[in-house]
């Protein structure tokens, strides 16, 4: 693995010394702003097959050491069987060459880069439908190179990985493992260890610009500088049983949403930040999560961000235990946020400053049905900070939370409408000021 190590997570006394100004105005200026197939589940099929590139076209009978020349070769529709490690950069033709090719391993396609600039370049370039079943995708680096994307795969087309990886290569300008800008499908496959210097660009595993889907696959232990450590989505993503776990964030979150996302039965977990990163989700698209867990994730905010352009729904889902540095340990909203039998509970401050909205921070509008708010802590606003806009609750109750100060259910300053909402068993009190 030619990656340096992942950010450890500050100390608390690094996090203590960083002044609540800092972390507010950037946090503020920016607003307007299963499980286990999950990451351990997925074994590099390369593991035992042998180092020597052979390729043959399943038609034709053609067989060659050079996989490029057998694509070359290729009449549309072909199925291409590949062993070994065929090392280098490879391509899918586009207009006026085969389409619908199926490359079939197990096999590795190993970029070749050792580490140092500049890079060796990307791995595999996708110009026309194409579907890749048990194949490793590795040290591939586009860092020096223009375009600086994709380091391991870059997708024009229609790309799907069956029982695949995409591991350990490296970018600057996005999409670190995969950047789509086509169509692209991930069934039982991963997508890790993807990086670039000092973190690189946005999307560490997967940039997407198009059509994204995961189907019980993993993006985990990816870094970004910027934005979207795991994953960076600016067209329409769907997430189904899958899992967004353990990648770093100096700036951004693990997933960054400016387009469409939908996590079905999913898990968003142990995310962290170096910097000023804002912990699992940062969203300024559409968001929908059904029956999926936001967890354990750490940054200024913790959970999830809903930018002040923003709708993030979420059905029968949880946003627990995660670990904040600022405001919102749970949820931050600037714009529309609906939970519906979506509890919000446990998450908490990292440390000792100023921490405001344990379970939920609201200057935009946020809606609870039958979402209880428990067992949250912050400075002020245990449960909810409500700081602006307006507030409901229905059938949300609000208890075991606690504040240092005041507010230890719920701390407003805005509009707030509880309808069979208790707000009990707070400490110290139950609504402030």
């Amino acid at each position: 693995m030619f990656r340096r190590g992942l950010p450890t997570r500050p100390s608390a006394s690094e996090v203590c010394q960083r002044s609540k100004a800092r972390f507010l105005s950037h946090l503020l200026a920016a607003t307007g702003l299963v499980i286990g197939v999950l990451a351990g589940a997925y074994a590099s099929p390369a593991s035992a097959v042998p180092t020597t590139c052979q390729a043959t076209n399943t038609g034709t009978g053609v067989s060659n050491g050079n996989l490029q020349t057998v694509i070359n070769a290729a009449g549309s529709g072909a199925t291409i069987r590949v062993s070994g490690t065929c090392t280098g950069q490879f391509s899918i033709p586009g207009t006026g060459h085969a389409t619908n090719l199926t490359l079939v391993g197990p096999a590795t396609l190993d970029g070749g880069w050792t580490g140092g600039l500049p890079g060796v370049g990307r791995v595999l370039t996708v110009n026309s439908k194409t579907t890749l079943v048990f194949f490793t995708i590795q040290h591939g680096s586009v860092v020096g190179l223009t375009p600086g994307v994709g380091g391991g795969i870059y997708n024009n087309a229609n790309l799907t990985l069956d029982n695949s990886a995409v591991s350990d290569n490296s970018e600057v300008g996005g999409g670190g493992g995969i950047y789509n800008d086509g169509t692209l499908a991930l069934r039982n496959s991963s997508v890790s260890g993807n990086e670039g210097p000092n973190g690189g660009g946005p999307g560490g595993g997967i940039y997407n610009d198009g059509t994204l889907t995961l189907d019980h696959s993993s993006v985990f232990r990816n870094e970004s500088r910027v934005a979207g450590g795991g994953i960076y989505n600016s067209g329409t993503a769907t997430l189904t049983s899958s899992s967004v776990t353990n990648n770093s964030n100096f700036t951004g979150a693990a997933i960054h949403n400016s387009g469409r996302i939908t996590l079905n039965r999913s898990l968003v977990s142990d995310n962290s930040s170096g910097g000023d990163g804002l912990g699992g989700i940062d969203n300024s698209g559409t968001a929908i999560l059904n029956n999926s867990t936001v967890s354990n994730n750490f940054g200024v905010t913790g959970g999830i961000v809903n930018r002040g352009s923003g709708t993030a729904v979420l059905n029968h889902s949880s946003v627990s235990g995660n670990r904040f540095g600022a405001v919102g340990g749970g949820v931050y909203n600037a714009g529309t946020v609906i939970l519906n039998n979506s509890p919000v509970t446990h998450n908490s401050p990292r440390c000792c400053a100023f921490y405001f909205g344990g379970g939920l921070y609201n200057v935009g509008t946020v809606i609870l049905n039958n979402s209880p708010v428990t067992g949250n802590s912050a400075t002020k606003g245990g449960g909810i900070y409500n700081a602006g806009g307006t507030a409901t609750l229905n059938n949300s109750p609000v208890t075991y939370n606690s504040a240092d100060i005041t507010g230890g259910g719920i701390y407003n300053v805005a509009t707030l409408a509880l309808h069979n909402s208790a707000v009990t068993n707070n400490t110290p009190n139950q609504v402030a000021p």
